[in-house]
């Protein structure tokens, strides 16, 4: 009996909760219930709403690509005489850095570094190539090349053409009367023959005056070319 009893006990307790429930939600879950409905609709509607949000959704901004790479030297000379010194500099945009620099500059120098401007001198005349290529760290390369061009130094000019260059000595390169070759005439104020003395004179043993000449003795000489009779 006590076995029944208690059986029948929880039947009924069970069957008093499902009553309730039907009772009490069924209307809702059917929309019979104005104040349900008015409940549970924004509830029904959010959900597709954030669906369609969600599938509307642009996806996720891929990350930028680096700019190209580029490269253009610039020096400071295209020309000159040798020894020919110029600076070059690696313009560079683009790319990734770190940049990796590395110049070759055709007379069988090169140089490579971290550096983006060098400096270079050039002993020998002729046409050199300069190439430069720069590596960025996402492993892109470029390259770029300048033509320089060196000259032998030329040779200076006679002006006066007595025979005789500046760079040989002529200390007036204007007038063909002076220069190293020729006789120093005295009292004209002139270095005529370009030793750094002028109107210098001396006598036959070198202007000790034993042999009964001065050094102020005027010297009978033969009158050089370069002096009008």
């Amino acid at each position: 009996m006590g076995i029944v009893a208690g059986g029948t006990a929880i039947i009924g307790t069970i069957l008093a909760i499902l009553t309730f429930y039907f009772s009490t939600y069924l209307p809702y879950i059917n929309g019979d219930n104005t104040a349900a409905t008015e409940t549970f609709t924004p509830v029904l509607e959010a959900i597709p709403n954030a669906k369609a949000q969600h599938d509307t959704k642009p996806d996720p901004t891929p990350p930028s690509k680096p700019d190209s790479l580029t490269a253009e030297i610039i020096s400071s000379d295209t020309q000159g005489v040798v020894p020919a010194t110029f600076q070059f500099r690696a313009d560079v945009t683009g790319g990734t850095e770190p940049y990796t620099y590395s110049w070759n500059f055709g007379d069988g120098g090169s140089e490579e570094s971290n550096e983006q401007a060098v400096s270079h001198t050039f002993e020998d005349a002729d046409t050199y190539n300069v190439d430069l290529t720069v590596r960025d760290s996402g492993d892109q390369m470029v390259s770029d090349s300048i033509e320089m061009n060196v000259d032998e130094v030329s040779e200076p000019e006679d002006q006066d053409e007595d025979g005789y260059t500046v760079a040989q000595g002529d200390c007036d390169d204007s007038d063909p009367n002076v220069n190293p070759g020729a006789i120093e005439i005295p009292g004209n104020d002139i270095d005529d023959n370009c030793d750094g003395n002028v109107d210098e004179q001396t006598d036959a043993d070198g202007g000790d005056g034993e042999d009964g000449i001065t050094d102020t003795t005027p010297l009978e000489t033969t009158v050089p070319s370069n002096v009008s009779s």
